[in-house]
C-alpha cells in the first residue's frame, strides 16, 4: 500500500513538470463517453492512455479557482449565498465573550469578523479541503462492500468529482449573460449533475444495478453535504472567534 501511495505521487509530480495533452484529451473524452470503463481500465493498470485522478482533479480545481478569480463568480456565489450573512447576523447580537467580557463596540467587532469570514469563504481551496475528506470516506463506506479497496474508490471519486467540475464549466459562460440565471442554474446543477454522472458512472464501475447505484449516490451526495456543512461551521466559528479574541485583545 505504501509502495503505491509513493508510486502515485511520483506519477502526479511527473504528470504536472511534463504535460501530456494527449492523455488529458483522453481523459476528457472518456470521462464524458464512457466514465466507469475508464476508471475501471485505469484501476487494472492501464496508465498509457489517462492521466491520474489527482492530477486531473488538481488541473481542473485549479482552473475552476483560476476562472472564480477572474470573472468574479467567486464574490457573486458568496454575495448571494446565505451561510456568511446569517452567521454574521448571528455575531451581531453576541454580547459576551467567554461568559464574561462584555464586547462594547460591536459594530466594529462585526466589519471585522464580517471581512474575516468573508475572505475565508471566498477561498475555494478551503472548499475544496472542506469536501474531499467527507467525499473520499463517504465513497469507500457506501461502496467498500463492492469488493473495491479504498484507494480504488478514491480513484473513481476524484475522477468523477473533477469532471462534474469540467461539466458545469461552461456555465460561466451564462454568468455574462444573465447573473440570476447562472445563479439559478448553478444551485440546481451542483445537486442534480453529481448524483446523475456518478451514477452513470457508477454503471460501468460497479456490479451494482442502477436503482441500487442511484440511490446510493444520492445518500452519499447527502452525506458529504452534512459533513461539509458541519466542518464549515467548525472552521467559521473558528476563525469568528479568533477574530473577535484579537479585537478584544487590542
Amino acid at each position: 500500500m505504501e509502495g503505491n501511495i509513493q508510486d502515485e505521487k511520483k506519477e502526479v509530480v511527473s504528470e504536472l513538470i511534463g504535460f501530456d495533452l494527449g492523455k488529458l484529451k483522453n481523459t476528457v473524452v472518456d470521462l464524458t463517453l464512457r466514465p466507469g470503463l475508464a476508471i475501471a481500465e485505469f484501476v487494472q493498470g492501464d496508465r498509457s492512455k489517462y492521466i491520474t485522478p489527482i492530477t486531473y482533479f488538481l488541473l481542473v480545481f485549479g482552473l475552476s479557482f483560476f476562472l472564480d478569480s477572474v470573472t468574479g463568480v467567486g464574490e457573486f456565489m458568496m454575495q448571494r449565498g446565505e451561510m456568511g450573512k446569517n452567521f454574521v447576523q448571528g455575531i451581531e447580537q453576541a454580547e459576551a465573550i467567554d461568559g464574561n467580557m462584555i464586547v462594547k463596540d460591536k459594530a466594529a467587532l462585526t466589519d471585522q469578523i464580517n471581512s474575516e469570514v468573508k475572505s475565508f469563504l471566498e477561498r475555494k481551496e478551503v472548499h475544496l479541503l472542506l469536501v474531499l475528506p467527507g467525499l473520499l470516506l463517504c465513497q469507500w463506506l457506501f461502496f467498500r462492500r463492492t469488493g473495491k479497496s479504498f484507494l480504488h474508490n478514491a480513484y473513481f471519486a476524484l475522477f468523477t468529482m473533477g469532471q462534474y467540475v469540467s461539466l458545469m464549466l461552461p456555465l460561466y459562460v451564462l454568468y455574462f449573460i444573465s447573473r440570476d440565471l447562472f445563479y439559478l442554474a448553478n444551485m440546481y446543477l451542483s445537486v442534480v449533475v453529481p448524483v446523475i454522472y456518478c451514477t452513470y458512472a457508477g454503471v460501468g464501475f460497479y456490479s451494482l444495478d442502477l436503482k441500487n447505484l442511484a440511490v446510493k449516490n444520492i445518500l452519499l451526495y447527502l452525506s458529504v453535504l452534512a459533513i461539509t456543512a458541519t466542518l464549515s461551521i467548525i472552521l467559521i466559528i473558528g476563525v469568528a472567534g479568533t477574530t473577535a479574541i484579537e479585537h478584544v485583545g487590542k
